[in-house]
This record gives structure tokens, C-alpha cells and sequence, in this order.
């Protein structure tokens, strides 16, 4: 077999979905984006959800569902996190598959994108929160916004599949976003103002943050959350956008 065709990929997707309730499939090699021949094998990475697995009886599930097709069938076996996480690096093959190879079935990189927001929402209520109390923690406030603006630009990063060195610096974070978006550009310089909170509001002897000043970075640490969730898929936005 040179090339498989739309009709039977569609089949063997369906089938592999309803044996296995995978979260993703994906098709890698020569058949998603080289120059199949007779010689060449079909290639899957099926991702289920996080939990104990056996990959060697899901691979076998998965070849007796797939079925004859006329070449050798490779199946590679992955939870979410492990899947997700090891593509993040540009050496590693599930980076290859994420990157060229083609999603047959799922969202691509929603539960690790989901993983930031989560922390990322956490540090946004943080900062509204330390601001109604007595004394009012300014310097924890606006720590907690800049955190809350570099995990929501970093959600959309890992979920877009684009690797960041481990930075705080906000522009550089628009910057590597406006790749994929170029709208993202309008945030680069209000999210700078932020960039001086990351590390040095942790240290004695900085000066002292207003309570106007605290303000107006909720002001854009919110402006920036509804401009990433706006980016993301539905089902991934929908859990964090009522606590803005």
C-alpha cells in the first residue's frame, strides 16, 4: 500500500475511538508527512486520559481494531501528561508528532494548557483577594497579577505547541504568541508594565506599590485573560471565565 485513503483512515479512527475512548489520535511518518511507499508503516500515537494504563494490551486492542490494511501498523500508547509534557521538547518524537503530524480525533494540548490555567487563575484571585484585607498586601498583589499574565500567555503557548524557555519576562511571552497570533502584539507593552513585579517585589528594600498601582495591574492581568481565553478552545475557556 502506498497511500491510505481518506475512507478507510476515517474507519480505523472511529473504530480505535470507540474501543479505546482516547482523548487524541494522531497519524505520524511517512503517511501524515513524507512520501509513503509499500514499505512504509502506519503510524499512530493514541493519548488516553490520565490513570493506570497497559500499553501493551491497549497496542494490541488498538492493531486487532485497526485490522488488516495491507502494510505494518505501529501503535504508540500515552497518557495526557506524559504525552503532552515530552512533546514540549524539540528532541523528543511525541514534539515531531504534535508539531507535523496529522490529528485524526481530540483537542490537541488542552490538559496541559488547562494545568497553567489553573495555576494561573489561583494567582489572579490571590491578588484581588490580599487586597481586601487589612493591611492591604500591595507588593504580594502585584506579584500574583505579573504571575497570573505569564501563566495565561504560557497556557496558550502549550496549548499552540510552541516551547518558551522558563522566563518571566511578559514581552518576550507576547512576543513568542504573536507568532502564532499577531493581535497578541497590542498586549506587549501594557504587560511590560508588570514585567518589574516578577522577581524583585520578593526582596527587601524595593519601593513601595500603591494601591492605585495594584489596580490598574488587575486591570490589565484581566484585560489579558479574556484576550487568551478568547484563543482557546471552548471547552478548555469555559471553566475559568466566570472568575473574571
Amino acid at each position: 500500500m502506498v497511500a491510505i485513503s481518506e475512507q478507510a483512515l476515517h474507519g480505523i479512527t472511529q473504530r480505535l475511538v470507540e474501543a479505546l475512548r482516547p482523548e487524541r489520535i494522531y497519524l505520524f511518518g511517512s503517511h501524515a508527512y513524507g512520501a509513503p511507499d509499500r514499505n512504509s508503516d502506519l503510524d499512530f500515537v493514541i493519548v488516553l486520559p490520565d490513570g493506570p494504563i497497559s500499553k501493551s494490551e491497549l497496542s494490541g486492542t488498538a492493531r486487532r481494531v485497526i485490522g488488516d490494511v495491507g502494510c505494518d501498523v505501529d501503535v504508540l500508547i500515552y497518557t495526557t501528561t506524559r504525552f503532552d509534557r515530552r512533546s514540549g521538547w524539540g528532541a523528543n518524537l511525541e514534539h515531531t508528532v504534535r508539531n507535523k503530524g496529522r490529528l485524526l480525533f481530540g483537542v490537541d494540548g488542552m490538559a496541559f494548557a488547562k494545568e497553567w490555567l489553573e495555576k494561573g487563575i489561583g494567582d489572579f484571585l490571590a491578588a484581588q483577594r490580599v487586597m481586601q484585607g487589612h493591611p492591604l498586601l500591595t507588593e504580594i498583589a502585584a506579584f500574583h497579577c505579573q504571575q497570573a499574565v505569564e501563566k495565561a500567555l504560557k497556557s496558550y503557548l502549550v496549548q499552540n505547541n510552541e516551547s518558551f524557555e522558563k522566563v518571566h519576562d511578559l514581552q518576550l511571552l507576547c512576543d513568542l504568541c504573536a507568532k502564532l497570533d499577531p493581535t497578541f502584539s497590542t498586549l506587549r507593552d501594557p504587560a511590560g508594565k508588570l514585567n518589574p513585579y516578577a522577581v524583585t517585589l520578593r526582596y527587601p528594600g524595593e519601593r513601595d506599590i500603591t494601591p492605585e498601582e495594584v489596580a490598574q495591574s488587575l486591570d490589565i492581568a484581566t484585560t489579558v485573560w479574556h484576550f487568551v481565553l478568547d484563543r482557546l478552545p471552548h471547552p478548555l475557556r469555559g471553566d475559568f471565565e466566570r472568575f473574571l
